[in-house]
């Protein structure tokens, strides 16, 4: 089991990304997503349906809605949708630095959990 910890400086939020446990990810990866506010603590998931590897596609259940990421390898795009409808793209701007541009549509994902996410996604494809 692999924990990836994400601190972020804005708003005092600490992103925590843990592989779930062998036999849950037989069928499909899963993750748990902890998201730590001063305040309390909210607990996440994040699993794999990709069926081509070539194009990765992951959905995030927060709060009774189902957030699709889309990564494009092709054109370096992420997309973020809900119903549809996109809420949030990352672009690749440079590969070496990388240099990422966010832009989100929504107040319910914050930077943090993108970009975890994003991470997790860059790491498994």
């Amino acid at each position: 089991m692999e924990t990836i910890n994400i601190y972020g400086a804005s708003n005092g939020k600490h992103l925590k990304v843990k592989e779930q446990s062998f036999k849950s990810n037989l069928v499909n990866l899963k993750w748990d997503i902890f998201l730590n506010d001063d305040a309390k603590e909210n607990k996440f998931l994040l699993e794999d349906q990709t069926k081509i590897s070539t194009n990765p596609r992951m959905v995030y259940y927060k709060n009774n809605k189902e957030y699709i990421f889309r990564k494009d390898i092709f054109n370096r795009t992420c997309k973020i949708s809900l119903d549809g409808n996109i809420h949030a793209t990352i672009n690749v701007e440079k590969k070496v630095p990388v240099s990422l541009k966010t832009v989100a549509k929504t107040d319910d994902l914050t930077i943090i959990e993108l970009l975890g996410i994003y991470y997790v996604i860059s790491l498994v494809y």
